[in-house]
Parts: C-alpha cells; sequence; structure tokens
C-alpha cells in the first residue's frame, strides 16, 4: 500500500512525461507483459498437468521443500524452526524460500496451491531477467543506428530468455540417437560407437517410422537422462547436468532453483554498474557507495539462498565492481 501511494505521488506529479513515454513506448510495454505472462501460462501448464508434490518412483525433494516453505510462513522469528527436528532450527540456507514466502503471505494463498504457483512466477521472471541482460548488451551497440522499435536488442532479449529457461543441453538428441542405433542394430552385431553407428541409427530410424519398432526408451528417460548426460565410473555416482528447464519440469522448489534469479540479478548489476559510467567520469562518491551497497546485498543474499553458486558469481561481481571503479566504461569496451 505505501509503495502504491508513493507511485501514484510520483506519476502524477510527472504525468506529462508518463504519457509521452507511454505513446512513444506502449509497443515495447505491452511486448514485455505478453512475454511475461506467456512465460508464466507455459510453466503454469506444466503444473497443472502434474500437481502433485510428490513423484510416485522418483520421489524427488518436494516434501523437504515444502515443509521448509511451510516453516518459514509460520515462524515468528527468525531462524525458521526445524520441522524435523522438534526445537531445532533450519541448519540450511533458506533465504530463497523467505522470497517466495513473503508474497504467500502478502496474497493469503494457501501453501500448496501457492508452490506450483511460485514455480510458474520464477520461470516467468528468470526469463525476464534474462531478457533483460540480452536486451541491454545489444542495445549498446545498436544505439546510434535507430530504426523501428522491433530490434535486434528485442531478438537478443527474447533470445536470451528462451536459451535461459527452455533449452537444455542435447542430453534427449543423444538418447534418442543410442535408441535408434538399438533397434537399429541386426542380431549379433554390436552396437557401435557414434560416427561407426550411424547406419545402424539410419536402420533404426526407418524401422522406427515404419512402426516396426518402438523405441526402448522408458517415459521417465525423456527428461531424466538429460539431467545426468556425463556417463559415470564405473562405482561412482553420476554427475548432475540439470538446467533450468529440467528443475522447473521435475519442479523441485529447491535452493538450486531459488538462487537463479539472484544469479542473473548479479549479472544484470555487473553491466549495468560499467554502462552507468562515462568516459572519463566518476560518479560522486555517495552515488558510488550506494551502487556497491546494491550489489553487496545482492551477492551478499547468494550464499543464504544457495551457497554452491557464491564463489562464481562472487568472482563475476567482483570483476564488473573492479572494471568499473578503475576504468569506467572503457573496461567493458576492452571485454567487448
Amino acid at each position: 500500500g505505501a509503495m502504491l501511494a508513493v507511485s501514484l505521488v510520483l506519476a502524477w506529479r510527472d504525468r506529462a512525461e508518463l504519457r509521452v513515454y507511454l505513446r512513444e513506448h506502449w509497443r515495447e510495454i505491452v511486448w514485455i507483459e505478453v512475454l511475461a505472462l506467456s512465460l508464466f501460462l507455459i510453466d503454469l501448464g506444466i503444473r497443472a498437468g502434474n500437481p502433485d508434490l510428490w513423484h510416485p518412483s522418483k520421489g524427488g525433494e518436494k516434501p523437504m521443500d515444502f515443509s521448509y516453505l511451510n516453516a518459514v510462513l509460520k515462524s515468528t522469528s527468525f531462524p525458521p524452526y526445524d520441522p524435523w527436528f522438534a526445537g531445532g532450527y533450519i541448519n540450511y540456507y533458506y533465504y530463497g524460500f523467505v522470497l517466495v514466502a513473503a508474497p504467500i503471505r502478502l496474497l493469503g494463498i494457501v501453501p500448496n496451491v501457492a508452490y506450483n504457483l511460485a514455480l510458474p512466477m520464477m520461470f516467468s521472471l528468470l526469463g525476464l531477467s534474462a531478457c533483460s541482460i540480452g536486451f541491454n548488451l545489444v542495445r549498446r551497440s545498436e544505439a546510434r543506428r535507430g530504426g523501428g522499435w522491433w530490434s535486434h536488442a528485442h531478438t537478443a532479449g527474447l533470445a536470451a530468455a528462451l536459451a535461459l529457461v527452455l533449452l537444455g543441453n542435447l542430453g534427449t538428441a543423444q538418447l534418442m540417437y543410442s535408441g535408434l542405433k538399438q533397434i537399429g542394430t541386426e542380431a549379433g552385431e554390436s552396437v557401435r560407437s557414434f560416427v561407426p553407428g550411424m547406419g545402424q541409427a539410419a536402420r533404426g530410424f526407418v524401422r522406427y517410422i515404419t512402426f516396426d519398432r518402438d523405441l526402448p526408451i522408458a517415459l521417465d528417460q525423456w527428461y531424466w537422462d538429460p539431467s545426468r548426460a556425463i556417463p559415470p565410473a564405473e562405482g561412482e555416482a553420476g554427475p548432475i547436468t540439470e538446467f533450468p528447464f529440467f528443475t522447473f519440469l521435475y519442479a523441485d522448489l529447491h535452493a538450486h532453483l531459488l538462487s537463479r534469479l539472484l544469479t542473473a540479478m548479479t549479472v544484470a548489476w555487473g553491466i549495468a554498474l560499467l554502462f552507468s559510467l562515462e568516459w572519463g567520469r566518476r560518479p560522486p562518491w555517495p552515488e558510488r557507495l550506494l551502487r556497491f551497497f546494491v550489489g553487496g546485498l545482492i551477492v551478499g543474499a547468494i550464499p543464504l539462498t544457495n551457497l554452491a553458486d557464491y564463489p562464481v558469481y562472487w568472482f563475476l561481481a567482483f570483476l564488473g565492481a573492479a572494471l568499473a571503479w578503475g576504468e569506467g566504461s572503457s573496461g567493458l569496451d576492452a571485454l567487448l
């Protein structure tokens, strides 16, 4: 309510400028709203198709995630109580659940319903974050060229959004190729490696499209195998090759999903910091300190959300801050 009141006051004060801005940029405003809603509806459709918070055969981490979310929602002080250990508190990086719990409490949504709404919300916001980063990186080099409202920057933003939240690795293509090789192998013939096996795969493809043979691939392999794309050595646990779309598809509201927005925000902050500087100009100290304070809040929230992300994104933030502090925009120009 306070934010709404302040926004209305500012909007009324600057109503002439806002009217001009809306008239000139209404297409971009509509485009970004359509993109946000489309991404939300894509993942909402996935959740509507399988809203259960437990996988009957593969289990998953939803019971833990849901219990921690409920603990954050119900705790009257922090750290939240531990739902698995009476009298204890959550000994885990739980800040991502705070970010999700805040709108749940404000809107008064039942937690088990809110769980399935939080996932498409994060899906949409992550796509918008990637869109903003891709758009602004390309818009910088387009600024002198002009043109219509749709530009290469819009294409780059859309491509970045789709690449981050929808695309994955080639594990599914590899899975299908292996399946085609299997059904294309004659009795007594060994299944060969990639290049020598192309003939077997072609033979298997013909058998498959003519309904002579079915692919020997279980239903769960289509989404599970790409998340384990690197074959493990004998006796070792397979390395996990999850990507955002798999995480949203499997729908564990886990720390590595909740941290995606903060990691994208870290990248955006570093880029914005460099873009805000001009050649040969150093902003006044209060402005510089405020910018670094905001960056510190973003980066500092990452280990509280997902500890494993911290080293990589701390380094990226440090790199952007060092370039901005020492070189101005010339540091970015050198990188580009």
